[in-house]
């Protein structure tokens, strides 16, 4: 399903790019080190394959955290086209007109939690989409999200600030946040 949902993203007149996202690289490294496959025959195969690939990289050399795991696992997996999406590492930077758009907001300055206000502090213009609500933070553009927004999810229950909203970053370096709301059960950025 993630790679049906990268695939409708992709067009033929822009580079896609994927920032380095606790909803990805920590996932897949926690299962790969807590979980026992043993006892869930659907996944055994997938899960000793991303590990024999993970070893593979480290015997070679590479630190954990220059193993991207989640490009492995989308292109030789789950049959991404090779090259279609640039799947960025933890430290990789990616920047448009002066803005990082390389970070996703959950790693913070000198290995703190990632915030708004404390990544607003970097001393450059950034966009992030970590908190799921957007927001603009001096120099931080920061987007909603693109998730459901399911009531009977155990994080999504009380208020919220989440909400469906895209940073969209001009030719010119300005950036504008669009925001989307349900209309006829549609998501719509304007009437």
């Amino acid at each position: 399903k993630t790679k049906e949902t990268v695939e409708r993203y992709l067009r033929p007149w822009c580079h896609t790019v994927v920032p380095d996202a606790n909803h990805d690289r920590s996932w897949l490294k926690a299962w790969l080190q807590e979980y026992d496959y043993r006892p869930d025959p659907a996944n055994t195969e997938l899960f000793l394959r991303l590990q024999s690939f993970m070893y593979s990289e480290l015997r070679a050399g590479k630190l954990a955290k220059n193993v991207n795991l989640t490009k492995f696992a989308m292109e030789n997996e789950a049959g991404l086209k090779p090259g279609a999406v640039k799947f960025l590492l933890p430290d990789e930077s990616f920047e448009i007109k002066e803005v990082e758009c390389g970070l996703h907001g959950h790693l913070g300055p000198n290995g703190s939690f990632g915030s708004p206000q404390n990544l607003a502090k970097i001393g450059k213009k950034a966009t992030t989409a970590h908190t799921h609500a957007a927001g603009i933070f001096h120099g931080l553009y920061v987007a909603g999200t693109s998730s459901k927004l399911t009531e009977g999810w155990d994080y999504t229950c009380g208020p919220s600030s989440w909400g469906w909203s895209h940073v969209v970053l001009y030719p010119n370096g300005q950036r504008a946040i669009v925001s989307m709301q349900l209309v006829d059960g549609v998501a719509k950025w304007r009437a």
